[in-house]
């Protein structure tokens, strides 16, 4: 009898652990596969790391970019002193972080992104928004980002040719703003209209001074030559490109102040019209801007143009040259209200059809006085756009060497 009991309680446990086992191998095997499924599951690209559920409804893309510069100025010394003629260091104008995606449904997005300034570190919000697809090329944004108007700016700095955005974008550019937006888009048009709190105003509480009563934005463009939008995300075109295309765009702004609390009495009026021609390996970019400025100090009316091309030597290196150039209100006392300014460079991407990793070398120079762009009050005060510090004497040169990190 006890050997009868020996048995059959060994008989229970040997079955008793053989079921443990199958159990723990499923749920080992189970797991396995929900990993090999969650990695499977993602994909990246030069903009960023996407994971998604299993229904693609819900999905989040993670990325940023870094640029490091080595930048040198050279000044006259019988304008600025002999020890400001030469400025030379290093600088990390951009550091950004971004997290963008969908939520419950594919018609939902949204999209967050931080820069941490050159200065000091301190990050602040670019973009912080939501949209919703309606279907038949109608959507709907509201939240924090950069109206549509000049498109250059609306592209990004991770994005541009040269080493910074052009100095023409940067002193008609709209920047970021809170607001809400509605887009149309056809196969070969598309329309972007905002309504705002004005040009400038990221990261603004409702009663800043620093906003307008209201602002209106409007940007339409055409697809004259192609059909394929995505081409226009930036202003170089990859020598396997598939023929040719051409973008024709105009925006307007418009804004008002002074009738609300704590708002400036100023209208401002900001217009431009642009075209981008790509081919097999080459881009040519040309814009013309204007602005209106009426506050109870007077009326300023100021315009300028950019043209630049880009031509791709290897499939990995390209150079490209750019002009910029200013017709400023006689207002500012100058003999000579133009100033131009002219840029050559080279950029060469590590890997072959992709902006991941850039190496920019630029020497830009200036014909003119660019104290009325870069002087103290005026609009670029206090910035380094294209290593430029401004002279009143012409004849500055800018040279710059970046490298830039997509992921």
């Amino acid at each position: 009898m006890q050997t009868k009991m020996l048995v059959l309680v060994a008989g229970t446990l040997g079955l008793a652990t053989s079921v443990y086992g199958q159990v723990e191998q499923r749920e080992l095997l189970a797991d396995i596969s929900a990993r090999t499924s969650y990695q499977g599951g993602g994909s990246y690209n030069e903009r960023g790391f996407t994971i998604s559920d299993a229904s693609g409804d819900n999905s989040l893309t993670i990325g940023g970019a870094l640029q490091f510069n080595l930048n040198a100025s050279f000044r006259d010394s019988d304008s600025v002193g002999d020890q400001d003629d030469f400025t030379w260091g290093f600088s990390t104008p951009l550091t950004r972080l971004r997290a963008s995606g969908t939520i419950g449904s594919r018609e939902l997005s949204y999209k967050i992104q931080l820069t941490m300034n050159g200065e000091d570190g301190v990050a602040s919000i670019d973009d912080a928004f939501a949209q919703w697809d309606f279907g038949n090329g109608w959507a709907f944004r509201w939240g924090q980002f950069n109206l549509p108007v000049v498109r250059e700016v609306v592209v990004g700095a991770e994005d541009h040719l040269g080493t910074d955005f052009s100095v023409t974008s940067a002193y008609f550019g709209q920047g970021y703003s809170q607001g809400v937006q509605l887009e149309y888009r056809a196969e070969m048009v598309r329309f972007l209209g905002a309504l705002s709190d004005g040009a400038g105003t990221a990261n603004t509480n409702f009663t800043s001074p620093l906003e307008a009563d209201y602002a209106l934005s409007a940007r339409l463009e055409g697809l004259v030559v192609g059909s394929d939008w995505a081409r226009f995300n930036d202003f170089t075109s990859w020598r396997s490109a598939n023929g040719d295309a051409f973008l024709l765009g105009g925006a307007a702004h418009w804004q008002s102040g002074g009738e609300t609390g704590g708002t400036s009495d100023a209208d401002v009026l900001i217009y431009t019209v642009d075209g981008q021609w790509e081919g097999p390996g080459y881009a040519i970019t040309g814009v013309l801007y204007g602005s209106s400025v009426d506050t109870a100090g007077g009326d300023r009316d100021d315009f300028g143009g950019m043209a630049q091309g880009h031509f791709f030597l290897t499939d990995q290196t390209g150079i490209f040259a750019r002009w910029d150039g200013f017709f400023l209100d006689d207002s500012i006392g100058l003999s000579d209200d133009q100033i131009n300014f002219a840029f050559i460079g080279v950029n060469h991407f590590l890997f072959p059809e992709s902006t991941a990793v850039k190496f920019t070398g630029q020497l830009g120079y200036a014909f003119d006085d660019t104290t009325p762009i870069f002087g103290t009050g005026s609009a670029l005060d206090g910035t380094t756009n294209n290593a430029f510090l401004g002279d009143a004497e012409e004849g500055e040169f800018a040279l710059q060497f970046q490298g830039q990190v997509r992921f």
